[in-house]
């Protein structure tokens, strides 16, 4: 799981940095998404911020959230055959473990081998 947070965050962090040009035809406003977050007034657009209703909230917490036991989100066959490839891979880079540093490269291996994960 903190790979997983880690590279999301890092995606977030690329993604709300890079600047969106301008396009007629677009609903999007141009400029970089964090400025145009918290100072949207520099881009002739506005603060699309609403409220969210607590209770609705709170029960998608509970159901999807909360529970972060993989088990129940992977199938049985795919934790075995990850379990048993990863080990493999592992072994062949002569690694003791998936890291933040060899992650990546266990990650397209696996693909090269058409995991579905």
């Amino acid at each position: 799981m903190p790979l997983l947070k880690l590279e999301l965050y890092e995606f977030q962090q690329e993604w709300n940095n890079h600047k969106i040009r301008y396009y007629i035809y677009s609903k999007c406003p141009p400029g970089c998404p964090n400025v145009n977050y918290f100072l949207p007034e520099l881009n002739n657009t506005h603060d699309y911020e609403f409220k969210v209703n607590l209770e609705e909230y709170q029960f998608i917490y509970n159901k999807y959230y909360s529970n972060s036991d993989w088990n129940n989100y992977l199938s049985k066959e795919i934790i075995l055959e990850v379990n048993i490839n990863g080990s493999k891979i592992l072994l062949n880079l002569e690694q003791k473990e998936i890291n933040i540093v060899n992650s990546r490269k266990i990650y397209n291996i696996l693909r090269i081998l058409d995991i579905k994960l």
